[in-house]
């Protein structure tokens, strides 16, 4: 995963919040107050001004991987 101080969120982005299970999708970024606006990948929790530094990117095979892991889980 980028290290949380080096990545800059994007619409659309994968990622995990520390302290929080589950995947997110970032929906807005705040530049000025480095915060964003996340929606859990499943479910309907919207989470607004999550600080940068909580955020961790995921890469396509990490998300991956955690999908298939979730749909594992479930069964």
């Amino acid at each position: 995963m980028a290290s949380p101080k080096k990545y800059s969120p994007k619409p659309g982005d994968p990622v995990l919040i520390e302290a929080r299970k589950g995947r997110f999708r970032i929906t807005e970024v705040d530049e000025e107050k480095e915060t964003a606006t996340v929606r859990a990948v499943s479910g309907v929790l919207m989470l607004t001004d999550v600080p940068w530094g909580l955020l961790a990117f995921l890469d396509a095979s990490q998300n991956a991987a955690l999908m298939v892991q979730e749909a594992t889980e479930g069964q």
